[in-house]
């Protein structure tokens, strides 16, 4: 059976805004962009929130070190075809649990580093053939590719607001 690809919206809006067709070329080209993004952004601006109850520079860079934990983690888990159902998570809640305001900003931006490079090189080392496995995640069915777009794009999503609304 040939893998269609993800319909959900959610995960669909995210995959839309990889520009490289290659999910290895988008996995390099983001974490290199995306590292240095966050390399320039200002210690003294980790704490700042746009608005009252909207998430800090920290909190944003926190919830994507989270997200791409979680999404290595379902790759992993469709590559050794373990066909569990995984479950979604609450972000907020997630964020919300953490006292961000006390972690250095340059720790954060370290943690981005090492996570972006190792999950690089993660994908780098499938062969494939195995990009197309697939598994259902948060009752979504989708392929490891899709999963590695769906990081590239979350992360693109979350960088386009932080120099819209934070970052001006």
């Amino acid at each position: 059976m040939k893998f269609e690809g993800v319909n959900e919206p959610y995960f669909k809006y995210y995959i839309g805004l990889v520009q490289d067709e290659n999910l290895i070329d988008a996995l390099e080209n983001a974490c290199n962009s995306q590292i240095v993004f966050f390399k320039s952004i200002d210690d003294k601006k980790g704490n700042y929130r746009y608005a009252e109850n909207k998430w800090s520079v920290k909190e944003v860079l926190q919830h994507l070190i989270d997200t791409e934990r979680i999404f290595v983690y379902r790759a992993l888990t469709f590559l050794r075809q373990e066909n569990a159902q995984l479950p979604g998570y609450d972000h907020d809640a997630y964020v919300s649990s953490l006292q961000l305001a006390l972690v250095p900003y340059g720790e954060l931006v370290r943690e981005y580093t090492d996570l972006k490079r190792s999950n690089l090189s993660f994908f780098k080392n499938i062969d494939s053939n195995d990009l197309e496995r697939s598994g259902t995640a948060n009752g979504v069915i989708m392929s490891v590719t899709d999963i590695g777009k769906i990081m590239v794009g979350h992360a693109h999503h979350h960088i386009e607001i932080l120099k819209d609304r934070y970052l001006k």
